[in-house]
């Protein structure tokens, strides 16, 4: 097979879950013998000079075509605007390669991308990796901080979210186009129950299935200088591996070891600011001064398993709901139990299999508490530890991806 996977950001510009499971079932699908294409768009860095509106690169064996972010409209971000230029580049590169299916990662800023596909009538696959779909805010909080219950057909977002940037007509109309690209897709795949929920909610005629993300199982095999020993260090270590941004809630998490007075535990931030000075300069103000508290840069892959290993406890303190969570299944395959806030996926999955703490979004003094039960009493943690189911492997994940290509191709050419 000829396979398009399309995703609004990648390697090596971006680093966060969407990329790393592109990555990882483009190269799967490699491997077993399909040719690949990841088409994106560049945020940052372009060639100097460069007037090509389409410039190829090569990731890790992967090609690369990418366009650039200054070339299409401003609300490329949060709605589906089509540039008819770059429409037509992306028409000539499907025609060229002649490709067989496409897989949708994540729509954000690939309108184009989207009516390139549709007039090739390229069938494909979609992956919902975050409520993109559904909510602007891509993350299902509306603007006054609450949970929301779902789009209605836009109606709640007119209610909840409108600000000066959106009309009600324009934030009706933003459901219809969604609806529209969900609708056409030959599949749509969910990550989660959780989410498979909160869509077929919303969209009662369409089905969703899920199939969950896998990981890379063999990089639990390799052995590193760093942690390099599967001892758990001491003392008690809670570790965190993510993007530092406020809706990851390592905010929270800091406060709370404001609140723990013993010294017999520390908590290791390994992750990125992205550029947000503000942010920034709060979370190294918070740490200040505290000498249990490390802030580390974002992990290697080869390293991961060993930097895991190194957790008593991982932690995944969001402040807005997770449609999944890569890093906690590899805290899993690991054997590392985590704690995890009250909303979303991570919470459903450490609930149902009883393998680490569920506690209150937002909430310090709560998180304090349990790690000071920790401190006083570690025996929950080997419980949990035994209760760690193994999670999916990327070989799988991909097998079930490549089934649904198949099917894809196969239901195109019977429509054709």
């Amino acid at each position: 097979m000829r396979i398009l996977f399309v995703v609004h950001q990648f390697y090596p510009e971006y680093a966060g879950g969407t990329e790393k499971v592109c990555y990882q079932l483009a190269k799967a699908a490699q491997r077993a013998g399909h040719f690949v294409r990841v088409l994106t768009c560049r945020v940052l860095e372009w060639p100097e000079g460069a007037r090509e509106q389409l410039i190829d690169s090569v990731y890790h064996g992967i090609p690369v075509s990418a366009f650039h972010r200054l070339s299409i409209a401003h609300d490329a971000d949060i709605d589906l605007p089509i540039d008819a230029q770059l429409s037509s580049s992306i028409v000539q590169l499907l025609e060229q390669e002649q490709y067989d299916v496409a897989h949708v990662m994540h729509p954000m800023r690939m309108g184009s991308a989207l009516d390139a596909i549709a007039a090739v009538q390229l069938p494909y696959v979609l992956t919902i990796t975050d409520f993109f779909f559904q909510c602007y805010r891509i993350n299902m909080v509306n603007t006054g901080q609450n949970l929301c219950s779902g789009a209605e057909a836009g109606e709640n977002c007119v209610r909840s979210c409108k600000v000066a940037s959106w009309s009600s007509d324009a934030l009706r109309s933003r459901h219809i186009s969604f609806r529209q690209v969900l609708s056409q897709a030959a599949e749509r795949v969910c990550p989660s129950e959780y989410v498979r929920e909160i869509f077929q909610n919303e969209f009662s005629d369409l089905r969703f299935r899920v199939i969950e993300h896998g990981i890379d199982l063999s990089l639990a095999m390799l052995k590193t200088r760093e942690n390099g020993n599967e001892e758990k260090a001491k003392p008690l270590t809670l570790g965190f591996l993510g993007s530092f941004v406020p809706e990851k809630g390592i905010e929270c998490l800091v406060e709370a070891f404001a609140e723990v007075s013993s010294e017999a535990v520390r908590l290791v931030l390994h992750g990125g600011f992205y550029g947000m000075d503000h942010y920034e300069k709060k979370i190294r103000a918070l740490v200040d001064g505290d000498t249990r508290i490390y802030l580390a840069p974002f992990v290697q892959t080869e390293a991961l398993f060993s930097v895991l290993r190194g957790f008593d406890v991982l932690c995944l303190p969001s402040i807005v709901p997770e449609t999944f969570s890569l890093v906690l299944r590899e805290a899993a395959a690991a054997g590392t139990p985590a704690l995890v806030s009250d909303l979303g996926a991570p919470a459903q999955y450490v609930a149902q299999n009883q393998c680490g703490g569920v506690i209150k979004a937002g909430d310090s003094a709560q998180w304090a508490e349990v790690i000071n039960q920790l401190l006083d009493n570690s025996d929950p943690l080997a419980v949990w530890q035994s209760n760690l189911p193994l999670p999916y492997r990327i070989e799988e994940e991909a097998f079930f991806y490549q089934s649904l290509y198949q099917k894809a191709i196969l239901q195109w050419v019977e429509f054709k």
